[in-house]
């Protein structure tokens, strides 16, 4: 197909599947990915083959590639001054700043909104996480079999009333992986936005794929939608 993300770069610190298997198809697309992992163990989705947890065939390790394919890699140590230096530096020529990394961890390494736009006004700031940046959870991370497939009501809602207990997922990383294609839709709409707008956008989704749209399309719509659903509500 058309490389319609060419000339696109994303920065990505992010690790397993829900997050990076985003970018992975902006690379598809075209798009030049440079993904940082932890200097000495890489992304904690290698450990599950070197651990044995999971069974990956010894000449392609089928898990990262779902999530990495096509993408650079730099080894960076960010807990160290040279190291979030040279994050930075890559930050000014990027694009967007992709991430999965929950709000603590974020300001703990220091990459978080303001920290990345001090070096790059223009960059759309996207993070992925388990529950969600705001609210009483947003510190808890999760995996799809809870937060996409349980505690979203998916599984709930493919239960049949005959079955004693709720189904699993069809396969592993099916949350993840869905969860990632609106994350790319997300980003490409960022994208859009800021060629229209100028204005560079934070995006926002969890893993209960609800996206937080309000950094998109700006306060003033959501105040709308909001009002529009109380009146709605005051009519039943």
């Amino acid at each position: 197909m058309t490389q319609v993300m060419q000339g696109v770069r994303v920065l990505e610190v992010a690790e397993h599947t829900f997050v990076p298997a985003a970018s992975a198809l902006l690379s598809d697309w075209g798009a030049e990915v440079i993904k940082i992992e932890p200097v000495e163990r890489g992304d904690a989705m290698r450990g599950l083959a070197s651990t044995g947890l999971a069974i990956v065939p010894n000449n392609i390790h089928v898990l990262m590639e779902h999530s990495n394919r096509g993408k650079k890699s730099l080894g960076l140590d960010l807990s160290t001054p040279e190291g979030i230096e040279i994050l930075y530096r890559l930050a000014a020529t990027a694009d967007i700043f992709l991430t999965n990394k929950l709000p603590r961890v974020r300001e703990k390494l220091k990459i978080d909104v303001d920290d990345i736009r001090a070096h790059n006004p223009n960059i759309i700031y996207v993070r992925g996480t388990g529950q969600g940046d705001r609210g009483p959870d947003r510190d808890k991370g999760s995996y799809d079999n809870l937060a996409f497939w349980l505690r979203s009501g998916v599984a709930l809602g493919v239960k049949r009333a005959d079955d004693p207990y709720v189904p699993g997922p069809p396969g592993p990383g099916f949350g993840d992986s869905i969860g990632a294609m609106t994350i790319a839709g997300g980003m490409m709409g960022a994208l859009f936005h800021r060629e229209r707008t100028g204005e560079a956008p934070i995006v926002d989704v969890d893993l209960q794929l609800r996206p937080h749209r309000r950094h998109l399309v700006g306060e003033e719509h959501v105040a709308r939608r909001r009002q529009l659903v109380e009146d709605v509500a005051a009519l039943v």
